[in-house]
């Protein structure tokens, strides 16, 4: 193998006088030892350099890289040397990297094909860029951190056990939005020394915590694999978090997470989890859905839009400045899980002639919220708990799968209510916690003689109320009331219905009107 001895002409790594038997070649290894004169001469790359191992065992010297130096695989450093320049060192197939503590000012770019695995046997400090091409490759770490002063840009790169410290300037990206994923790692950002600007990036099955430093957030931020966990990022700000289309995404959040223009899932479903807040911006697209324990909330000052799709999250709508969230028209999002409560807060809602559908079977919390259509299927345990008036602008649809139950300390008004399916019972939280429930334009309900929808207070001995507006069309068919309260509208008939100790309802057919042709 060549071992350098530095006794040429020149301290260039191409001479041929300063190694003992050869330049090295990528089919060679590249021996620096600390054997006698040689273990200082400094050596410098200006050319295109290349060796199949570089071994600096007890080297003293300086290497200076003016050059790109080649290394196909194990790369070892020696504690007393120094590497310097700008040319950097290319790294092309399997082998171990060990830094012994010397600092790499130059860049290191990982190259080779499909399966290259690169592994760090040592922590290693990096202030020039580390890069890698689109190749598949793996780091694997052992626990090791590779701490870089001039950014991070990768191709499709599964990182094993490694810690990428960015504690300087430069961009953190994938070099492609799609497919190009920092996997089985740790993203750590303190870079009290500048601002890390972060492109397009992919993440899969990793942590990401910010410490410290400027983060200009300029391209998405992808979500893939078995997700990333977020620490302490309350402190910057994400442009757009996207969940890629592959199984299993989630964002387990130690923190808040702020998003200033959109989050949204392709044809996967995107988990948002923790006791903490997702604050989006922009727009929401959730697609086939997103869901977690997480609470989602549209702030900001700008227009926002919800595509058509399912949310089970907490939702609230919060925008300053009067800034209106748009519903997708005619569209259907399916909102809710299991004890989620939806709010309006703040901000302009134009519903469109959407239709915002409760699932099956479950309890939620709705309030101050404007719909176009509200969808309620019903169940053993669907109940709607309304503490701030909620508005249905056209249909409320009521107990295709079961019954409902709507309770709290205020009630719904909706233009037309409907529930055509037989055996129903639709439950309203009593007057004595001061809610009232108002139809202002139709009701239609219709079931059978044999198998009847009742209407009923939750309360066993003070009625709720119900208001049917003067002028609204009805059509109540075997609709059974008990301990409803109808006085503060017209009377509300119910053909073939059961009453009991209802009040401004009668049984029956409502009256109609008829037209007779005039004859002078």
């Amino acid at each position: 193998m060549p071992t350098w001895t530095g006794l040429g002409a020149n301290n260039n790594w191409n001479t041929v006088g300063n190694w003992d038997t050869a330049v090295p070649t990528a089919a060679t290894t590249a021996l620096f030892t600390g054997a006698g004169v040689s273990g200082s001469k400094n050596c410098t790359i200006t050319a295109g350099a290349a060796c199949s191992l570089l071994s600096c065992s007890a080297y003293l010297g300086t290497m200076s890289l003016a050059n790109t130096l080649t290394v196909v695989g194990n790369l070892t450093l020696n504690s007393g040397m120094a590497i310097t320049g700008s040319g950097g060192i290319s790294k092309t197939g399997n082998g171990t990297l060990i830094s012994n503590g010397v600092t790499l000012d130059a860049p290191l770019t990982l190259n080779g094909g499909g399966g290259t695995a690169h592994t760090l046997g040592s922590n290693w400090t990096i202030n020039g860029t580390i890069s890698q091409n689109l190749s598949s490759q793996t780091i694997t770490g052992g626990g090791f951190t590779a701490s870089l002063g001039a950014g991070l840009t990768v191709g499709i790169l599964s990182a094993n056990n490694v810690t990428f410290l960015l504690r300087g300037t430069g961009t953190l990206s994938a070099t492609s939005y799609v497919g190009n994923t920092i996997t089985g790692s740790t993203i750590l950002i303190s870079s009290s020394a500048g601002t890390i600007t972060q492109a397009g990036l992919s993440l899969s099955t990793c942590t990401f915590t910010y410490v410290t430093g400027g983060y200009n957030s300029t391209g998405t931020l992808s979500v893939g694999g078995l997700g990333v966990t977020f620490n302490n990022i309350s402190g910057i700000v994400f442009d757009s978090v996207a969940f890629l289309a592959a199984g299993g995404q989630a964002i387990t959040l130690n923190s808040n997470i702020y998003i200033s223009r959109s989050l949204s899932v392709g044809a996967v479903i995107g988990n948002i989890n923790g006791a903490f807040t997702a604050y989006v911006g922009g727009n929401i697209t959730p697609s086939v859905g997103i869901r977690g324990t997480a609470t989602i909330e549209m702030s900001g000052s700008g227009n926002a839009s919800i595509s058509a799709g399912s949310i089970q999250n907490n939702l609230t709508i919060n925008k300053s400045g009067g800034a209106t969230v748009t519903f997708p028209a005619g569209g259907t999002i399916t909102w809710g899980e299991t004890g989620r409560t939806l709010t309006y807060t703040a901000g302009t809602i134009n519903p469109s002639t959407s239709t915002f559908a409760i699932p099956n079977n479950i309890p939620v919390t709705i309030n101050g919220m404007s719909f176009y259509n509200l969808t309620v299927p019903g169940g053993n345990s669907s109940i709607v708990t309304q503490n701030v008036l909620n508005n249905i602008s056209n249909n409320l649809t009521l107990g295709s799968n079961g019954n409902i139950l709507f309770t709290g300390s205020v009630g719904w008004t909706c233009a037309n209510l409907i529930c055509s399916t037989i055996g129903r019972t639709i439950t309203l939280g009593n007057s004595s916690t001061g809610a009232s429930y108002r139809t202002t334009t139709s009701a239609s309900l219709t079931a059978t003689s044999a198998s009847r929808i009742t209407m009923t207070s939750d309360n066993a001995t003070t009625r709720s109320l119900w208001t049917l507006d003067y002028g609204a069309q009805q059509q109540l068919i075997y609709v059974n009331g008990t301990r409803i309260d109808s006085s503060q509208g017209q009377t509300i008939w119910s053909f073939g219905a059961a009453l009991t100790n209802t009040v401004n309802w009668t049984t029956g057919s409502r009256p109609g009107t008829i037209g007779y042709t005039f004859v002078n």
